[in-house]
């Protein structure tokens, strides 16, 4: 028997489809929220089947307090404030469970856009959450809770999900041939630009790119809201999640992230690695210090000399 939570959960689903295909341009933001809030709920529905029997599904809760049980210590969650989403993804990967987080992210930015902004084109922007869930929800059900979506979802739902899946995903095709095709795109930036550029606007993939050649002003559009947009404009947010698990990892080990400001445009493009912004494509200004030799870290780099060497002198002063 299915629990309320799985009930809510596809509840949830099945009414954020719904408002789409009412085709009633208000139900977007209804729409976009009940579809983000459906795929959380399956995930806390799995993290409710693994906690263990008599913990008071302690997975499901922040906090939790140990119980004298017949004489035993249990652990039992309490309180009344289940995970958020930063805290489900915390939960799985200590569980070694894995799930699309970037589609689900995607999904999240969709439905803060639409909450904050007035959709520019509710139907395309809709398609792609439709289509971002469709994929979210058949791999959690199939995948971590052991139910066919065909028969957990009403038919006519989950029709209109492999649809609009399969309409997007052509879309989605083209746009990201479109990018691969471009010329002179640097290593460093390869992955960004052929799989994680968003639109700023509407933060839709469904991105191709109008310029054959890759540089600053290359030209991008979206497929979703017609905005044009850079290179300039697209890259950071792809750089940052292209480079997401380093960056994390050199700020929890005292590292310097991959990616920083460049000093020459000062754009969030600058790849370490490569000694040179992936955006105007510029290196350092200066690489070693002119006083002592050393190498320049990316923070100095505006200026001849280091800071230690820069203290010295205006001690000396």
């Amino acid at each position: 028997m299915a629990s309320d939570l799985l009930k809510n959960a596809l509840e949830s689903i099945e009414n954020g489809v719904a408002d789409y295909t009412s085709g009633d341009a208000r139900r977007v933001t209804s729409s976009l929220r009940n579809l983000y809030a459906g795929v959380l709920l399956l995930l806390k529905e799995k993290l409710r089947q693994l906690s263990p029997a008599g913990s008071n599904d302690l997975l499901l809760y922040v906090k939790y307090a140990p119980r004298l049980v017949n004489g035993q210590v249990q652990i039992v969650g309490t309180g009344r404030k289940t995970v958020d989403f930063n805290e489900i993804k915390e939960r799985f990967d200590s569980l070694g469970l894995a799930v699309d987080w970037q589609r689900l992210e995607h999904l999240q930015r969709l439905r803060n856009s639409a909450e904050h902004h007035v959709p520019t084109a509710p139907k395309a922007v809709m398609q792609d959450a439709v289509a971002s869930t469709f994929l979210l929800v058949a791999d959690v059900l199939d995948e971590h809770l052991d139910l066919a979506p065909a028969k957990a979802l009403d038919a006519a739902i989950w029709a209109t999900m492999l649809t609009e899946a399969r309409t997007h995903q052509e879309v989605a095709t083209r746009c990201r041939d479109s990018r691969t095709s471009m010329s002179d795109v640097p290593n460093a930036a390869s992955r960004a630009v052929e799989r994680l550029v968003e639109c700023p606007k509407c933060n839709s993939e469904l991105v191709r790119a109008k310029s054959e050649v890759y540089g600053e002003e290359s030209v991008f559009e979206c497929m979703a809201c017609g905005a044009d947009t850079t290179l300039r404009e697209v890259l950071p947010t792809a750089l940052d999640r292209a480079y997401a698990f380093e960056s994390y990892t050199a700020v929890k080990d005292g590292g310097d992230a991959p990616i920083g400001t460049c000093p020459n445009c000062y754009a969030e493009t600058y790849s370490i690695d490569e000694d040179e912004c992936l955006s105007c494509r510029e290196s350092r200004p200066y690489k070693e210090c002119a006083t002592c030799g050393n190498d320049l870290s990316l923070d100095e780099s505006d200026e001849p000399t280091c800071a230690y060497c820069r203290r010295l002198m205006e001690r000396d002063d």
